[in-house]
């Protein structure tokens, strides 16, 4: 999706974006964010399928809003290093 005419760029609703910005700044772990997407009642057609997906989108918005990234590790998941974007 372009960013001419849509304000939530690079996502596709503010919708998704409350989605996003929920999913990434709750220092849950990629595989507990693939397992959400994957709950049968989940149901919304997000223009990402996984953690991997939806970080690569966040990765296009660095610079366009002064966002940045850091890598922490979790006590419940040491060997899962998240990529923690504010």
């Amino acid at each position: 999706m372009e960013s001419v005419g849509n304000e939530w760029w690079p996502w596709d609703s503010e919708g998704e974006w409350e989605v996003v910005r929920w999913l990434s700044t709750m220092g849950i772990s990629k595989g507990a964010i693939n397992k959400f997407l994957n709950l049968k009642y989940v149901y919304r057609p997000f223009s990402f399928g996984s953690a991997n997906t939806m970080y690569g989108k966040v990765k296009s918005m660095l610079g366009v809003l002064g966002w940045h990234e850091e890598t922490i590790v979790m006590d419940d998941a040491p060997l899962e290093p998240q990529e923690w974007w504010c």
